[in-house]
């Protein structure tokens, strides 16, 4: 029901690196990313004596462009290229400051719990081949990878001793909570339908309109006298959705173009609706399967939201120990513009 935040620690170490974006755990000399380097060669950042590098830099940058895709335009995704890579100097600058404290309170890891978790990444892949073949993608070797792993599962340690007094949430907050966010437990009626679409172009003359029309009028007499709505739209349908049979799935209200929406709300499963006349064309639809609007009630939703508000209460005390951490470290930056604004 809810997406914690909580986890962001292993986004930022097992997940940027099996997504092909994280850190190979090495500087380009073989040295390890905790080793104190004092030329500024491949330099970006300083925490505490430890350099953040330019390769690590453009990594952790493809990971945050990734994650862009398909929610922005290229153009856009151009755009935004100096905020995402101070955004991973900063993943980067917070990350090695948890490393090190890490260190500071002797969290270790066995070589047993180490092979655990890269055996339950990896059984997320086909097979070696596509698990290595990833891994190379990362500029990074499965022995590479496991150095990332011990250091995320330190780093999962750490949030655990740092969150541990953490107080749960109380039956009150959880009321509280869902008294001030009635939508989240609101479903709005949702219907499925499938159609048929015969495109008219800005371009088209009146006649070739009138022809269109007449097309969709004879598909619509066909399909009310009983012709298979996926068959008709696989064969005449000029909507992408004919290669599903005409279904365009569930949606709801405010999803579609306003003519097209009123047509289908007003149908129930099984109808078939007029010839209705939109921006794109002449269409037909019809209702295959309808969800009523419900609600969520407060003792349904009740585990879930204790969950989250626990994560939630966990999420602040982490930025709190975070805020903590930046205020006693030394952070050298070798550009002004990758420091925090003050």
């Amino acid at each position: 029901m809810f997406r914690t935040k909580i986890a962001f620690i292993l986004l930022f170490i097992m997940v940027a690196a099996i997504a092909g974006c994280g850190g190979d755990g090495k500087k380009e000399s073989g040295e390890s990313m905790d080793t104190p380097v004092t030329d500024k060669a491949d330099f970006v950042a300083r925490v505490n004596g430890v350099v953040i590098g330019d390769k690590e830099v453009s990594q952790e940058l493809a990971m945050l462009s990734q994650q862009m895709v398909g929610r922005v335009s290229a153009q856009q995704l151009d755009s935004m290229e100096p905020m995402l890579k101070q955004q991973a100097v900063a993943n980067l600058v917070n990350r090695a400051l948890l490393a090190q404290a890490a260190d500071r309170e002797n969290i270790t890891v066995t070589a047993e719990q180490v092979d655990a978790k890269y055996e339950e990444i990896r059984a997320n892949f086909p097979d070696e081949e596509a698990f290595v073949a990833q891994l190379g993608r990362s500029n990074m070797t499965p022995e590479e990878f496991r150095v990332e792993v011990d250091r995320g599962i330190r780093l999962e340690e750490l949030v655990g001793l740092k969150t541990a007094g953490v107080a749960a949430p109380t039956e009150k907050e959880a009321r509280k909570f869902y008294d001030s966010n009635t939508q989240r437990f609101s479903t709005p009626e949702r219907i499925r339908t499938s159609h048929i679409l015969i495109k008219v172009e800005e371009t088209d003359s009146e006649l070739v309109r009138e022809q269109k029309k007449t097309k969709i009028e004879e598909l619509h007499a066909r399909l009310v006298a009983g012709e298979d709505i996926a068959t008709l739209a696989t064969e005449n349908s000029d909507c992408p959705s004919a290669s599903k049979g005409g279904d365009l799935g569930f949606f709801g209200k405010g999803q579609m173009v306003r003519p097209f929406e009123d047509a289908a709300f007003a149908l129930e499963p099984g109808e078939i609706s007029p010839v209705v006349e939109t921006k794109f064309g002449y269409h037909v639809i019809e209702v295959t399967e309808k969800e009523e609007s419900s609600v969520t009630s407060f003792e349904d939703a009740r585990d879930s939201i204790i969950d989250y508000l626990a994560e939630m209460k966990k999420q602040d005390e982490m930025n709190s120990y975070m805020t903590s951490l930046r205020e006693r470290a030394e952070v050298e930056y070798a550009d002004s513009a990758f420091a925090p604004a003050m």
